[in-house]
């Protein structure tokens, strides 16, 4: 009979939030979501990190003008119209109290349907500490296809123990190629190019999601083959991505955006 870990249902009801080096990063489930054309669900993240920059901006607050900005931008990328009309009630001005509320539990609800972790586009980018223009370049650098997306409990209900063999051999293979990019790090230049190099890599990271928010929950040592998998390449990858991290990563602002996502 194959046999389920207890803990999922807790995973199924508490979001997963850790602290790493560079930025807050999280992993969370949800149900199932509302098909969307990934051209639309890649409109709605940008946006998202277009508004989520402005906020910052501003001081953690919606002004009328940054909220035209964003509503433009996804009116021009085609977003879906349910998400437009929600940005477009930002365009009247502050919200407060109920309104304030019932307006982010509205816009909770419908990216959350859409499978995208506004929680973490925003941990993202107050996590950056340039300036707004460079924070831009590096989101007009920065592909959003295969990055925070949501886990399904059905994506989680499938880490049976009898496929976690498997899974864990795809997760290490995976820390072997960052750490094999990370070793090429030793200047600006060398960190901007791994920054590239690392792209190729993002579908592999986000077919890994399931098993490392299992990870995050109940720990390596309640994984059977964990440590015999994953543990040594995954200690080594810590490592390696502590001393960059204390290096800044040579001032490469691409390295350390993309370090703070691929943080595990």
């Amino acid at each position: 009979m194959m046999r389920f870990f207890p803990i999922l249902a807790l995973i199924c009801i508490f979001p997963a939030v850790m602290a790493t080096p560079s930025a807050p990063d999280t992993l969370q489930t949800h149900e199932e979501t509302t098909p969307l054309p990934a051209a639309q669900k890649d409109a709605v993240k940008r946006v998202l990190l277009a508004r989520a920059v402005q906020i910052k901006a501003n001081r953690h607050r919606i002004t009328q003008e940054a909220a035209a900005d964003y509503v433009a931008l996804a009116k021009r990328l085609e977003a879906p119209e349910d998400f437009v009309e929600i940005l477009t009630r930002e365009k009247a001005g502050s919200m407060v109290g109920r309104t304030a509320y019932e307006h982010r539990q509205m816009m909770e609800e419908t990216t959350r349907k859409y499978g995208i972790d506004a929680l973490q586009i925003r941990l993202f980018i107050e996590g950056l500490r340039e300036g707004t223009q460079k924070i831009g370049d590096l989101l007009d650098w920065l592909p959003v296809r295969d990055l925070f997306n949501l886990v399904t409990t059905d994506q989680l209900k499938i880490l049976r123990e009898d496929v976690l063999p498997e899974k864990l051999e795809e997760l290490r293979g995976l820390y072997q190629k960052m750490l094999d990019v990370y070793d090429t790090i030793d200047s600006r230049e060398t960190a901007d190019a791994a920054a590239s190099a690392l792209l190729i890599y993002l579908p592999e990271f986000d077919r890994t999601a399931p098993i490392r928010l299992l990870l995050r929950k109940v720990g390596s040592r309640r994984l059977p083959g964990y440590d015999k998998i994953v543990g040594d390449v995954a200690h080594r990858l810590s490592v390696r991505r502590k001393e960059l991290f204390e290096s800044s990563f040579y001032a490469s602002i691409r390295m350390g955006a993309l370090d703070a996502l691929l943080c595990f």
